[in-house]
């Protein structure tokens, strides 16, 4: 009975992502039970239902996870403090990365190599070019990320007012005075 009322919890009142994943394990099972009795095929119907069960697994987890903030109800020093019980998995305190076609790039570039195993090894070096191209550019857009967050971390910068011989010269956001170098 409490399985029942787990699932029940969680495929109707929980969070779109936990019903989400819920919907696709009912589906995925369901299909690849109906394919069994049709077919009578076995690894077809060993990967719809591992699908479904691996998504069962993933809307049980996220839902444990929504039921224990829940619980503990948000409030100050409490766990799941500012995280609204409704949207559990929304995340909107960090700073999002800016988009960009290196993943996608390492991706191609990947697939092609390894299929170069089989065509030869043209596709190979190929592939391994744009693997380089891509991670070049995933790597210089993670360090424009990680420079913009240090300028967000060390806080604006005020220009030092009626100092003599200071130009260039600035305060940060505790008052130390910095000299600007060029």
């Amino acid at each position: 009975m409490r399985i029942v009322e787990i699932a029940r919890t969680i495929l109707l009142t929980g969070p779109e992502e936990v019903r989400f994943f819920g919907r696709i394990a009912v589906y995925a099972i369901g299909v690849g039970l109906v394919y069994w009795f049709l077919t009578y095929e076995t690894a077809g119907t060993v990967l719809l239902i591992g699908f479904g069960i691996c998504a069962l697994f993933a809307s049980l987890v996220l839902g444990h996870g929504t039921r224990t903030v829940t619980r503990a109800g948000p409030g100050p020093g409490r766990p799941g403090a500012g995280i609204d019980p409704e949207r559990p998995l929304v995340d909107e305190s960090g700073r999002l990365p800016a988009p960009g076609l290196s993943p996608l790039g390492m991706g191609v570039g990947l697939a092609m190599a390894a299929l170069g195993i089989a065509f030869g090894p043209w596709l190979i070096l190929a592939g391994l070019v744009l693997v380089g191209w891509a991670g070049w550019g995933w790597l210089e857009a993670a360090m424009a990320e990680h420079a913009a967050l240090a300028a967000e971390d060390a806080g604006p910068m005020e220009p030092v007012a009626g100092a003599a011989g200071t130009e260039g010269a600035a305060t940060t956001s505790d008052g130390h005075a910095t000299q600007d170098r060029r």
